[in-house]
């Protein structure tokens, strides 16, 4: 702010025109839908095993994770990777360029939640990528953002519901 005169979320182009949320929102359950269901096509380990299992060992932790996984884990990661990271890496190499290099250490960032397991983390950086697409192809990370609660939704009705054991 000090140095370019420009508010914070302004900076990072969080901008509200032309969001489409309950698009955004609903593309995003159903695209973590799909990513579900390839990473069981594609042999994944089943979810019980995931290291994230340590978090979830009481009721109070896992209201914990759940209310983090659909509003502070998104709107940090977005405000990082497709509000700051991906602009960066864009101009300099690219759209692909920018989304590949952008999707690269998200998915790293979730290797241990996931175990390590190449089919969990293949698909979320597909996830990823079209999470970098929303936010190049509409100009701002809040669409991204809505499009993140979405998916972690899923998971979090999941969780919710006592079928992640």
């Amino acid at each position: 702010r000090v140095r370019y005169g420009r508010e914070f979320l302004d900076a990072m182009a969080w901008d509200s025109r032309g969001i489409r949320y309950a698009q955004l929102f609903f593309g995003g359950f159903f695209l973590a839908l799909g990513a579900s269901l390839t990473a069981q096509l594609l042999g994944a380990p089943p979810t019980e095993n995931l290291a994230i299992k340590e978090l979830l060992k009481d009721p109070f932790s896992i209201v914990v994770v759940a209310i983090s996984a659909v509003t502070l884990g998104p709107v940090f990661e977005e405000l990082a990777f497709r509000g700051f990271v991906l602009p960066l890496l864009t101009r300099t190499f690219g759209a692909a360029g920018g989304i590949i290099l952008t999707s690269l250490p998200f998915t790293l960032l979730h290797g241990k939640q996931y175990s390590w397991s190449w089919q969990h983390l293949g698909v979320l950086f597909a996830v990823s990528a079209v999470f970098c697409w929303v936010r190049l192809r509409t100009g701002s990370p809040l669409a991204s953002t809505v499009m993140h609660v979405g998916h972690n939704v899923l998971p979090t009705i999941v969780l919710l519901s006592g079928q992640y054991k």
